[in-house]
């Protein structure tokens, strides 16, 4: 037999804490850490609400309420096993302060840190462990507003992309911790994927992946955009977006590592102000700007490591103007 909802307890309870357990079956709608509640009736949970998926294949999972409702503690979700559709952190319409949803051994085709179609989220807490996802987010999916996200990745595999910020929501700060992963990730952004974002801010320490962007996806404005490389395997570094929106300031630092290639800028995205400060590592190519949109302004300062070449300005795009600072290090051409 299938079932079509689950819910921590009855659609209009009052309960101190929660706990749901899965560990098979076939549930075709959704699991639910808190209950359904309605316009006229606001369930409340005074404690925290965890749950465990262990195992079946669900269509999706909520650590908040249905239609309305907002814990007063924290939400804690395991997705330990099992086959799951979409996974948050929060609820599919209601709000939450402070969610933590764990991906570590399930298989999932959309995580999500934050609510489902609206919903205020304070702060979010992803951690990637182990198991598969297609598309993970920090934030929200299409609704209610997320105000901060935190991401760490120490394994596990990420199918297509991940995201600091929400798919369709904007999110004030976000923040991309990147450990390890198992498989090559092919698209990192701090920001959104069609979202503004504040603050974003992207930590390298280890990860792979073919492009990181400190900006969104396809559209969404980020006002101050921050990548730290420290080390990885990465094949492109943008300070800025990919395929639309803009970035207004864009920070982008390395560390260390061994890289191809470094933009200031975004990738057809344009950017107003670009910093990239190079301290250390093998570069082939270092960009002020972007690859092929324009950046107003650029500055690049290198302070050490090996670069093969060296450009103020853009890839295949302009800047209006541009400030080369050569302090150390080893230059092929600039």
């Amino acid at each position: 037999f299938c079932i079509v909802n689950l819910y921590s307890t009855s659609v209009y309870s009052n309960l101190n804490t929660v706990k749901v357990t899965v560990n098979n079956g076939a549930i075709n709608g959704s699991v639910f850490g808190g209950a359904k509640g309605n316009a006229t009736y606001t369930p409340h949970v005074k404690g925290n609400i965890t749950v465990n998926i262990n195992g079946g294949t669900i269509g999706s999972v909520y650590g908040g309420f249905d239609q309305s409702g907002t814990p007063e503690g924290t939400d804690y979700v395991y997705l330990n096993g099992g086959v799951i559709g979409s996974s948050f952190g929060g609820g599919n319409n209601t709000s939450i302060n402070t969610s933590n949803i764990y991906l570590q051994g399930a298989t999932t085709t959309y995580l999500y840190g934050g609510s489902n179609q609206s919903g205020d989220v304070t702060k979010t807490n992803v951690t990637i462990s182990s198991g598969t996802v297609t598309s993970a987010f920090g934030g929200n999916n299409i609704g209610g507003t997320c105000a901060e996200t935190h991401v760490t990745v120490t394994g596990g595999t990420i199918v297509t992309d991940l995201y600091g910020g929400g798919n369709a929501v904007a999110t004030t700060t976000t923040n991309l911790n990147l450990n390890s992963s198992d498989n090559t990730i092919p698209d990192i952004y701090g920001g959104g994927k069609s979202a503004d974002a504040t603050t974003t801010n992207v930590n390298v320490n280890g990860i792979k992946a073919t492009n990181i962007f400190g900006g969104s996806n396809t559209s969404g404005t980020v006002t101050t955009s921050n990548v730290i490389f420290n080390s990885g395997t990465v094949t492109n570094v943008y300070g800025g977006n990919n395929a639309g929106g803009t970035t207004t300031t864009s920070n982008v630092t390395i560390n260390n590592g061994v890289i191809p290639n470094v933009y200031g800028g975004g990738n057809q995205a344009e950017t107003n102000t670009s910093h990239v400060i190079i301290n250390n590592g093998n570069i082939t190519k270092v960009f002020g700007g972007g690859n092929l949109a324009n950046t107003t302004t650029t500055f690049v300062n290198v302070n050490s490591g090996s670069i093969g070449e060296c450009y103020g300005g853009g890839n295949q795009a302009g800047a209006t103007t541009t400030t080369l600072t050569l302090k150390s290090g080893f230059i092929g051409s600039v």
